[in-house]
């Protein structure tokens, strides 16, 4: 995290706004770890990702309070019809809730236009882990993706 905190502030100028991204980006490292390790997303961290987006969109010139609110309603239900469709098929849910809200709150910071970007991110990073994992019951940690592809996102746009 040290390290993390020193490229950050290294990388982008000390502002309110970039201290406000510095605390959305150990929110996400926060839910890469606990998807990787427990297959689990936390609610509540997902929410506060939402509040902080929907302010980032208020102070900053770069996404509209609009653009946030359309991708936080894209991101929920995009991946929610992908799920209502693998569950009529397969009578079995593919996409857990948690991923619906984790990718609301990623695209209430980063704006519809990138959620394309951010799935596909996402699967190629999740598959990757999926193809090297020595877990029995190997699942995939589609939430560690979206969080490693949307840091990848904040640091290179």
């Amino acid at each position: 995290m040290g390290i993390f905190s020193v490229v950050f502030f290294v990388t982008f100028e000390v502002s309110w706004i970039s201290i406000l991204k510095y605390i959305v980006c150990i929110l996400i490292i926060m839910q890469i770890l606990l998807d990787y390790k427990f297959l689990l997303l936390s609610t509540n961290i997902s929410i506060l990702i939402i509040l902080l987006g929907l302010g980032l969109a208020y102070l900053d010139i770069k996404i509209s309070i609009l653009e946030s609110l359309i991708g936080l309603c894209l991101g929920y239900t995009s991946l929610w019809i992908i799920n209502f469709i693998f569950k009529t098929i397969k009578s079995r849910d593919g996409i857990g809730d948690g991923d619906f809200i984790f990718l609301a709150a990623i695209c209430s910071v980063l704006g519809y236009k990138l959620i394309g970007p951010i799935v596909l991110g996402a699967s190629i990073i999740s598959l990757i882990i999926y193809l090297i994992s020595s877990k029995e019951n190997k699942l995939l940690p589609f939430g560690t993706g979206m969080g490693f592809s949307t840091i990848f996102i904040i640091f290179f746009t």
